[in-house]
């Protein structure tokens, strides 16, 4: 009578299964041994944010300004004032123009860093930033996809920290795998150095 199968010989097809359904874990790419800049991707995604934030912008504006035409337009004392509802055209056309511009030029300016010590975070055009997130400090991370971002595959990763002023840091702009990769890589070197419980 043959033996019943073990355990061990569908080991090798449910390895297979994992790793065809779980992409992530393949080839991590962390720790980083430089800077890294975010993929261009986040470019089109802020334009188009932007974008949004515009026609929105737009919508709440030229109503009242329409109505202050209409109210300055029948009373003497504020008449003058009128005129002042021309700016709003301008406004809008300058929100429209930063939201293009600008971009690029803050996508050159962020990197970010992954080492076992933690994440750190380079951003900002004018004003240059540093964060630092020591891998100790970070009690639990998320990942996390508005609908443009899931348009353009891109990620935010949130990393939840203690005993600092910002209990919350984001690097948003990763490419979704990646942002995966990342919460993976800093959970397992959590777990290395984790401390067994002492019987």
């Amino acid at each position: 009578m043959a033996n019943p199968e073990s355990p061990e010989d569908f080991a090798p097809i449910f390895n297979t299964v994992i790793s065809q359904t779980d992409p992530k874990t393949e080839g991590s790419q962390f720790p980083t041994r430089k800077a890294t800049k975010l993929p261009k991707e986040w470019i089109p995604a802020k334009r188009m944010s932007s974008a949004i934030g515009v026609l929105v912008f737009a919508a709440m504006l030229i109503p009242v300004a329409v109505i202050f035409w209409s109210f300055a337009s029948d009373n003497a004392d504020v008449g003058a004032w009128k005129w002042g509802v021309l700016f709003a055209p301008l406004l809008i056309v300058t929100r429209a123009v930063l939201g293009w511009i600008w971009p690029p030029l803050d996508w050159a300016r962020r990197r970010y860093r992954v080492d076992a010590t933690g994440v750190e975070i380079k951003r900002g055009v004018l004003h240059r930033r540093v964060i630092t997130v020591p891998r100790t400090r970070i009690q639990h991370t998320e990942v996390t996809q508005g609908p443009l971002q899931r348009h353009f595959g891109l990620a935010t990763f949130v990393m939840h920290t203690a005993g600092s002023a910002s209990h919350e840091v984001r690097l948003d702009g990763l490419e979704s795998d990646t942002a995966y990769a990342l919460r993976d890589y800093l959970l397992n070197e959590g777990h290395e150095e984790s401390v067994p419980d002492e019987d």
